[in-house]
């Protein structure tokens, strides 16, 4: 009788047994590696962010990451490298504001101190103590405008300047503006021609406003003293495509600007001819040296951009230039 017979009488389930787990270790094995491959290539893209990290410093940021794709690290290291081009700028302008701030104050601190001590080296007439204190009170007030410039600019920069937005005619604000400024204009023998503004309301602050109005005015009284003598203010509204406009528009028949000088005009400490602007005082000098600070437009500029408005320039060279200051009215900032 015939109990049972063997069911692997060659020994084939032993090698099965022994080929499943040599494969299942392979099979690990090659996970393993692929695994171990795939981490290293997903990682290595935040491993160049971290070692960039590492090596970039305050004073050099031009270190870029550079990673292409269109995956999420990729994404994450392209808006790191626009950080970084952000900073960048950022530190670079910061450089320069501070070398062309010192650079400015050398010259009346210099000044200052020739004539301080020109005065007291030896017996001096009274005419000539007056002339020293007239020029050294000069370069003070020169040195107090420009403080006082870059720190409203520094408080620009930082966020810290806080409008006070009303409902006001820009027609009140410019009139004010001219007021102030006609002394300066009289004394340079220059003439003030101001048409009829029509009534045009705008929301701003007023005394920003006005200070914007003045350095525009203060620029074209100074350029064209010697030239032309003639600053003309005018006014109006518009309408563009997308919103009621108001203008104001300061020109002058003055000596122009270069076309190259145009695009720099609102930078800060730009001089389009700084030997005008910064005259030498000398022994036989009778006036003291008066000039701008090279930040008056800059001001303008970024008072007109908070208001959501900007600043153009038209120019010819002996013909005279225009500054137009656009500002949205207030059927605009309604609709």
């Amino acid at each position: 009788m015939l109990l049972g017979t063997p069911v692997d009488p060659d020994g084939q389930l032993g090698r099965l047994v022994a080929s499943l787990i040599l494969g299942s270790l392979l099979t690990l094995i090659i996970a393993l590696s692929g695994g171990f491959w795939l981490a290293d290539r997903a990682m290595r893209p935040v491993q160049t962010i971290t070692q960039t990290a590492r090596g970039i410093s305050e004073t050099d940021l031009s270190l870029r990451l550079n990673i292409r794709g269109k995956n999420e690290l990729a994404e994450l290291a392209n808006t790191f490298d626009e950080m970084l081009a952000r900073l960048q700028t950022a530190f670079e302008r910061q450089r320069q504001f501070t070398a062309d701030a010192s650079h400015e104050l050398r010259t009346p601190l210099t000044i200052v101190e020739l004539e301080a001590s020109r005065a007291l080296n030896s017996r001096r007439s009274g005419q000539e103590y007056q002339r020293a204190l007239k020029v050294i009170q000069s370069e003070n007030q020169f040195m107090i405008r420009m403080v006082n410039n870059l720190l409203a600019l520094a408080r620009m920069d930082a966020g810290q300047v806080v409008l006070h937005p009303e409902d006001l005619d820009l027609g009140d604000v410019t009139l004010e503006a001219i007021e102030r400024l006609a002394p300066l204009a009289a004394s340079k023998g220059v003439s003030l021609i101001v048409n009829d503004f029509p009534k045009v309301i705008v929301r701003g602050d007023y005394q920003y406003l006005g200070q914007m109005l003045a350095n525009l005015l203060e620029n074209a009284i100074k350029y064209s003293a010697d030239f032309g003598a003639c600053v003309t203010v005018e006014m109006g509204t518009r309408q563009d495509d997308t919103e009621n406009q108001a203008w104001v528009r300061v020109s002058d028949n003055g000596p122009g600007i270069a076309p190259e000088h145009i695009p720099h005009l609102f930078d800060r400490f730009y001089q389009v001819d700084p030997s005008r602007s910064r005259p030498e005082t000398g022994e036989g000098s009778q006036e003291p040296a008066s000039s701008g600070t090279g930040l008056g437009l800059s001001i303008a500029l970024w008072i007109a951009q908070a208001h959501q408005g900007n600043i153009t320039v038209q120019s010819e060279l002996g013909k005279g230039s225009t500054f137009e200051v656009i500002l949205p009215t207030i059927q605009s900032l309604i609709t």
